[in-house]
């Protein structure tokens, strides 16, 4: 081990000791102790290192390590360090297009190396990467074209360069901010049927104020019986197979399900318009046909009940006319009553003294008729 657990570091004539000290390593050229990231000692003082900044990008740097051994020996070794610049990336940011659009990027390369080349470029948004392009390579230049800008190539493009030395590959980057002036772009659209309403809505995307404006039959639509809203939203939009968000709006429009027409909403901002169409039709809403089905149950219930009632009625009308003419009816085969025979086989007498009497029943009650006879035998 080293006399006094120490190393002195000699960097461009200028010196500095580690040392060892209770199991923790401390450095003169902080003036405390070591952090891992500048400097470190093993637990036995048989290693020791430093991290070196250099104050210029290129040139060399001569490093000696020296250490004392009780035997009074001096033991060093040096080292020359030669420092190679990374290349730097130029590019001209942000920029911007209008939508439909062509837009050129490029980055430019500064390296005193012979060899370099670029990567692909990489299309993100928000830290989310999109896609990968390939640009056009011209001397120690890259360039990225767009032929038909729009809003789905808003985002940050990443200018990737490389050199080689001695073996090693080293990459920097630089980050191109792309903002595209488009007009409000059309996420999705609904048609809600309700009870009494329709409900239209529109979500959309801007990156500027919008203004929506909504129309019927190519008239302003102002009405009490029409109500609107437009507020922000944060809006999901798929692009390149990923799911983003987008700063928009959510446009609404209630209207009585009887107030047909042709409803179109205009949408505006600084870089243009965008409309939406909706035909909507004098129809029954979902909730009302469920009410009207329901109410056709209970009439044809109603119908079903009273025209049995009607059957049940007739029957019993028709039971009792049958009855009684059962009971009033005479039989097939009249049966002649001996009273009922014109020329009876008997002689009848009258009594006057029977008639005298019947003359006086008469005259006391006329709603009495007497069947009393006198028969005599004729031999």
């Amino acid at each position: 081990m080293p006399v006094g657990n120490s190393i002195e570091i000699n960097v461009n004539q200028e010196s500095f000791t580690i040392r060892l000290l209770r199991e923790k390593c401390f450095s003169s050229a902080i003036g405390g102790q070591c952090a891992p990231e500048i400097c470190q000692c093993s637990s036995r003082g048989l290693w020791f290192s430093h991290i070196y900044q250099a104050a210029y990008s290129e040139g060399e740097i001569d490093v000696t390590c020296s250490m004392v051994f009780k035997s009074t020996r001096i033991l060093s070794d040096s080292i020359q360090v030669k420092i190679i610049e990374n290349p730097i990336v130029y590019s001209n940011e942000p920029m911007s297009c209008n939508n439909t659009s062509q837009i050129n990027m490029s980055c430019t390369m500064s390296t005193e190396l012979p060899v370099y080349g670029f990567g692909m470029w990489i299309h993100s948004v928000h830290g989310t990467a999109l896609r990968v392009l390939k640009g056009k390579v011209k001397d120690n230049q890259s360039i990225l074209m767009l032929p038909n800008c729009s809003y789905q190539d808003a985002g940050e493009y990443e200018c990737v360069a490389w050199t080689t030395f001695e073996g090693e590959t080293y990459y920097t980057n630089k980050t191109i901010s792309l903002y595209v002036n488009s007009p409000p772009v059309i996420v999705s659209v609904n048609k809600l049927r309700q009870t009494q309403n329709i409900i239209l809505t529109v979500s959309f995307c801007s990156f500027e104020d919008t203004t929506a404006i909504w129309s019927v039959d190519k008239a302003v639509v102002n009405s009490a019986w029409i109500k609107q809203t437009l507020r922000k939203r944060t809006i999901p939009v798929r692009m390149f197979n990923k799911t983003l968000n987008c700063e928009g709006y959510l446009a609404n429009i209630s209207i009585n399900s009887g107030k047909a027409g042709r409803y179109v909403l205009n949408l505006q901002n600084d870089f243009g318009d965008t409309s939406q169409a909706f035909n909507v039709d004098v129809f029954q809403a979902k909730g009302s046909t469920t009410t009207f089905d329901f109410r056709s149950v209970i009439i044809g219930i109603t119908v079903v009940g009273i025209f049995i009632l009607i059957i049940i009625v007739t029957v019993i009308l028709m039971r009792g006319r049958n009855a009684s003419r059962y009971h009033s009816a005479p039989s097939s085969e009249p049966v002649i009553h001996i009273y009922d025979d014109a020329i009876p086989g008997y002689l009848e007498v009258i009594d006057n003294h029977s008639e005298n009497e019947d003359k006086e029943s008469d005259d006391t009650s006329t709603n009495t008729i007497s069947n009393a006879h006198v028969y005599e035998d004729v031999n």
